[in-house]
């Protein structure tokens, strides 16, 4: 299993291919590929209010990113098992 982490600063076009995947998550799942859209921020396409928790350094902002994180693993934990 491999993951990847796409990464990119702002105006990069970062938001315009998380939207892409959002929106194609269901097709790019029938070919094994698994992007975790809006698990943990309801309504949001891209990860942007997950980087913002991650670079922020709140109590609040380290829950919401932990969360996030949580919510990944216990979805990808059927997945893993396969391997």
């Amino acid at each position: 299993m491999r993951l990847i982490l796409h990464v990119g600063t702002h105006k990069t076009g970062t938001t315009s291919i998380q939207k892409v995947l959002h929106d194609y998550a269901r097709y790019l799942k029938t070919y094994g590929l698994y992007y975790p859209s809006s698990l943990y921020y309801r309504g949001a396409r891209g990860h942007l209010k997950f980087s913002h928790d991650v670079a922020k350094d709140t109590e609040q902002s380290r829950r919401n990113a932990h969360a996030f994180v949580q919510r990944i693993k216990k979805m990808l934990m059927p997945l893993i098992s396969l391997y």
